[in-house]
């Protein structure tokens, strides 16, 4: 570590494994004095006695009494995070566009592919198909991409999810938003559906009619 007086070699007595909010690292007020460093304690973190709201508003304050702000453990961590929830909505927003993006294109090659069967579903029409069976058969291969699609992009997140989660809560099952999570499944599902099924109905009456 570098000091005023130069560079030391210090023995680290304990490892967190959550972050405190204080910095990466935690050192004596006597080591700081020792070697020349500027001791300016900027937060006191004090432990109320039990005993509910009322002992910790008591002492909240008697330290306001005392001239000095007294901040909640909600505020701190409010004020920790604000920084990084503008950020994070930020990336959202970004993560949202490359989605909108790669949406727009997966149905504009659905939407070129079912165009492209108008031979087959003739084909199939001239061998005994009816035009409700062509668009049940085009309706089902939907449901099966978007459902392939589904298995496979879960399966390729959850390695990213899974170690993410560990490596910042430890061995604890992963954080989701369940509302998150089933508005992007319905979406992936419902995409092959919006995209191919309606191609598929005008070409099934183009080769019908």
């Amino acid at each position: 570590m570098r000091l005023p007086d130069g560079e030391h070699t210090f023995r680290v007595v304990a490892v967190f494994d959550r972050g405190l909010g204080l910095g990466p690292y935690l050192i004596g007020g006597s080591t700081a004095r020792d070697h020349g460093a500027p001791e300016q304690p900027t937060t006191l973190l004090v432990g109320g006695p039990s005993g509910g709201p009322t002992s910790t508003e008591r002492l909240a304050a008697e330290i306001e009494a005392l001239d000095l702000p007294v901040a909640t453990t909600e505020d701190v961590v409010a004020t920790s995070t604000a920084p990084g929830t503008a950020q994070q909505r930020l990336g959202t927003w970004l993560l949202l566009m490359l989605l909108a993006f790669v949406a727009l294109g997966a149905a504009n090659t659905l939407v070129l592919t079912t165009a492209g069967r108008r031979r087959e579903l003739a084909l199939l029409h001239r061998t005994g198909a009816t035009p409700r069976q062509l668009v049940a058969m085009v309706l089902l291969e939907s449901l099966a991409t978007g459902t392939a699609a589904w298995l496979i992009g879960a399966v390729t997140v959850l390695p990213g999810v899974l170690g993410v989660s560990i490596g910042l809560l430890g061995a604890t099952a992963p954080v989701v938003h369940p509302v998150t999570v089933a508005a992007l499944s319905c979406t992936v599902i419902a995409l092959p559906l919006l995209a191919s099924v309606p191609t598929g109905v005008r070409v099934v009456r183009g080769v019908t009619g």
